[in-house]
């Protein structure tokens, strides 16, 4: 079939701009003009001829055959919390269909598929683009931004207007779909399932002395106001914790007697109140001034970020007032190959509002890494891991991080016997050899679920919950090597040439090397699976010597954070004070619909409305009974998860479907909550398109270079960081 010639359409469109006398300026917009038109017809007519030539003569990009069931995928992990839930729901569902003879309404069995790579979506894409039509999904869980590939591709498969408002999705979620890459239908394709957010989690007696240390420097405490404040110095200064003073005051030494007030006042502009933890601009302040007062180890900073992009992201939506016209990454349609989202602006265009407000956000954050107060995480490394050991006052992180923030009675370090130094525990386990099928492995890390930070190959525990599939030959290799310890590249960096060692990274942020002898057997990622936020080039590698290190069992001693020691907070909601908005960060998984055939289609929505509206009276998920609720709600109250929903946002936060959430949680409702009920709070996320997680990746990447070169006496401007960025991304 011939395509239709784009040339009279474009005279169509001249003929139509003269008559509003909006005359062509110059051959170059007409030479835009031209080029715009001729690649939208263009476009058509290649669609036209796809639709007609094969494939599929639907609007979608290629259908998949009928096999009579519904295919979830899924990136959680099939034993965690999450995927627990989601068996069990699915199982209810799948009964519910059988004893109601729901089959000939069009319901279809629901069967789970679990990814291994987690949210990545590399196997989305190549099934997208291959057009697999006998083993693809009819709906997967994940971020919006997964859905803007699925559009891209023509094999979005959205609920109706009318289907969705059914869902009581809380207002503050529910625009998810308006600004999705290259959704400019702006069609219910992602139905926001599960929500987590941000929140501090605060070393109590060491913020307490930053804090009684800026005061006693001649900056009052406030009169009103001073909730958080007067909690932290107080608990710094009480009787009786005199020992986890004195621990504190090892590791932080006392304050410097050469740093005047005047000195700190060119950051401390502001009262000592509540107040600091309100803004970007007040804390980062504060950290400057605090760390100033405490310069001995730079190794010991005051506040640490696990994503330098949320908090950008943050920082853009209070600033813009939530207006995406207004932000560092705006709305442009004449970026076709972006979804429609200027990417280039903030990076390339200084005359730009874009550029400007990256800038502004940017400079904030470097002011705070070059002073040293200001630690950057992300990739695999988590403050949690300093703020338990009083290397970090306050740690930024995901609310569904809460049990990583304090050490557990039993819980483990893990020390480098040579230099006594520390090993970040998420990086390192040991081979323990057991009987049995030698074909998996079982445990996880300790700082992941504190059930085991041992694999044992082969055997048992808890009934199998933590099993990893791993290659047999491989597993009897492994087993050979009972108590050697494995680690990770979190925590160990090859070294060129030398493929018989690697550089371990031991004491405060891994600053320290210990070059040690490995074994030769190829681990590669075979671990992956068990490390919380692992990315996909994570390698392993068997220490030869079995002892270079020793485990020690923690617990309610001095010099580790405890349960106790600890405080939960929102992180800060604006940039500054003056700011039109206040921002909260929302995340977490969605369910976004996959074109199949006619027959699925249909069953894949009436699942979906099953989840978000079929009230159960009772459904038991791993032994936990929930009563009155929906598939969505019990999914969410047993993953940790928060339910984006108007009905969940009704309770108060005192009641007690509230109260027995996790503390991080409760942060995240009681921030959220506010967004719902309080127009001058929304939420902020990260734009919906392809580019956002290598953006993502880059930005974060470029805060941890600024940090090691402030580290080592090296500043760097926003025109470096600008510099990092583009190194890795482009627009």
């Amino acid at each position: 079939m011939q395509p239709k010639n784009s040339f009279g359409l474009f005279l169509v469109v001249l003929f139509f701009l003269n008559l509003k006398g909006k005359f062509l300026k110059s051959m170059k917009k007409l030479h835009k003009i031209i080029l715009a038109v001729s690649s939208l017809a263009a476009t058509a007519s290649i669609s036209a001829v796809a639709a007609s030539c094969g494939g599929t003569k639907s609007q979608f990009g290629f259908d998949q055959k009928y096999d009579g069931k519904i295919k979830l995928a899924a990136g959680f992990s099939a034993n965690g919390p999450q995927g627990t839930a989601l068996n069990a729901i699915v199982e209810k569902y799948n009964d519910w269909i059988q004893a109601n003879n729901k089959a000939a309404e069009g319901y279809l069995p629901v069967d789970i598929e679990w990814l291994a790579g987690g949210y990545n979506t590399n196997t989305l894409t190549t099934k997208l683009t291959s057009k697999d039509n006998a083993t693809f999904w009819n709906l997967i869980t994940n971020y919006p931004a997964a859905a803007s590939a699925i559009l891209q591709n023509r094999m979005g498969l959205p609920v109706s207007d009318e289907e969705y408002s059914q869902f009581g999705i809380a207002k503050s979620f529910g625009g998810v779909n308006d600004t999705i890459a290259g959704n400019t239908a702006k069609q219910k394709i992602v139905v926001p399932m599960s929500r987590s957010s941000e929140m501090i989690a605060v070393a109590k007696p060491l913020l307490g002395k930053l804090l009684d240390a800026v005061i006693k420097k001649g900056f009052p405490k406030a009169d009103q106001n001073n909730t958080l404040v007067t909690k932290y110095v107080g608990f710094y200064n009480a009787t009786e914790n005199a020992a986890e003073k004195k621990a504190i005051d090892a590791k932080w030494g006392n304050e410097s007697q050469t740093v005047t007030k005047e000195q700190l006042s060119k950051y401390i502009t502001f009262p000592i109140d509540d107040s600091i933890f309100d803004s970007y601009e007040k804390l980062i302040n504060f950290a400057i001034a605090a760390k100033m007062l405490f310069p001995t180890d730079s190794n010991n900073y005051v506040i640490g970020f696990d994503s330098l992009p949320n908090a950008i992201n943050i920082m853009s939506a209070s600033i813009s007032g939530g207006d995406v016209t207004k932000g560092y990454i705006t709305p442009n349609p004449e970026k076709l190959t972006t979804g429609g989202w200027d990417y280039s602006k903030f990076l390339n265009d200084p005359s730009s509002n874009e550029y400007k407000t990256f800038k502004k956000i940017t400079e904030l954050v470097l002011k705070g890494i070059e002073n040293k107060a200001v630690w950057i995480g992300g990739a695999g490394a988590y403050g949690s891991s300093n703020l338990v050991n009083y290397q970090l006052a306050m740690s930024m992180g995901s609310t569904a991080g809460f049990s990583h923030t304090y050490i557990k009675d039993g819980e483990v370090s893990y020390t480098y016997n040579n230099t006594n130094d520390v090993i970040d525990k998420n990086g390192i386990f040991k081979i323990t050899v057991k009987d049995g099928d030698t074909s998996k492995l079982f445990g996880l890390w300790k700082a992941s679920v504190d059930k085991t930070d041992n694999y044992v190959a082969p055997g048992q525990v808890n009934n199998r919950k933590y099993t990893y599939e791993i290659d047999p030959t491989l597993a009897n290799q492994i087993k050979g090597f009972k108590d050697h310890y494995v680690v990770s590249s979190l925590v160990a960096e090859t070294i060129p040439g030398d493929a018989t060692h690697v550089n371990l990274k031991t004491g405060n942020n891994g600053a320290t090397k210990q070059k040690v002898e490995i074994e030769s057997v190829e681990l590669n990622g075979a671990f992956k699976k068990s490390v919380r936020g692992a990315q996909d080039d994570i390698k392993f590698y068997i220490l030869k010597s079995t002892n270079l290190i020793t485990k020690k069992t923690l617990g309610a001693q001095p010099g580790s954070v405890n349960f106790s020691d600890a405080d939960w907070i929102g992180v800060p909601s604006q940039y500054s004070s003056e700011d039109p908005k206040h921002a909260v960060f929302e995340q977490g998984p969605s369910l976004i619909g996959i074109h199949a055939n006619e027959q699925e289609d249909k069953a894949t929505k009436l699942f979906i409305g099953w989840i978000m509206k079929e009230q159960l009276p009772s459904i038991n998920i791993s032994g936990k009974e929930f009563t009155n609720v929906t598939p969505l709600d019990a999914f969410n109250l047993y993953g940790g998860y928060i339910s984006p929903t108007e009905a969940f946002f009704k309770h108060q936060v005192t009641d007690p479907e509230i109260t027995k959430l996790t503390l991080g949680n409760q942060v995240a409702y009681k921030a959220f909550k506010k967004t719902v009920e309080n127009p001058e709070w929304i939420v902020a996320s990260d734009v919906a398109s392809t580019n956002s997680d290598p953006l993502r990746q880059a930005i974060t990447s470029a805060g941890k270079s600024a940090m090691s070169d402030a580290a080592a006496g090296t500043v760097k401007s926003f025109n470096d960081f600008l510099a990092a960025i583009k190194r890795v991304f482009t627009a």
